[in-house]
């Protein structure tokens, strides 16, 4: 488990690359990631971290404002078979309809946390779940002011 909570403009990508993420696979046997505020990590030092831990199967990566969909692509794409929560809390940067296509290539996922996230709607609440919801046993809509859940057509 690696907790670096609150890191703010200390970790910066390059921090990363000097540090944690020397090499691709350096840092196997870590499952768990916790960089909540860490809010100069970027895209390119999201794909460094995920590069050195393979086996991530949980990632905080609430108020990492200068992450896109890109980055929620890459992360998809690195450990779309073994991810099994992700938070994007206040995630000021990414869209949630940008990042829709990504969330629905982590096949295991089983908590998502979305909180605070403004563009998140009643439509792509509908469309995660109907695709992933079967697996999903917590999802976060803390704030998101778009989400009128009673005229889902569904149980939550």
């Amino acid at each position: 488990v690696l907790q670096l909570d609150q890191c703010g403009r200390c970790l910066a990508d390059y921090v990363l690359f000097g540090t944690l993420a020397r090499a691709s696979n350096c840092l196997p046997a870590l499952t768990a990631a916790s960089l909540r505020a860490a809010y100069r990590l970027s895209d390119v030092g999201l794909s460094a971290l995920v590069s050195a831990a393979p086996s991530l199967r949980s990632i905080n990566l609430s108020q990492c404002s200068l992450l896109t969909s890109d980055g929620i692509a890459s992360l998809a794409a690195s450990l779309g078979s073994v991810l099994r929560e992700l938070y994007l809390d206040d995630c000021q940067g990414l869209e949630a309809k940008h990042i829709l296509s990504a969330l629905l290539e982590f096949e295991q996922l089983e908590v998502l946390s979305l909180a605070g996230m403004e563009t998140v709607s009643d439509d792509f609440v509908s469309r995660f779940v109907s695709e992933r919801g079967h697996k999903i046993k917590e999802l976060v809509l803390a704030d998101c002011m778009w989400v009128i859940l009673n005229r889902l057509p569904f149980e939550i």
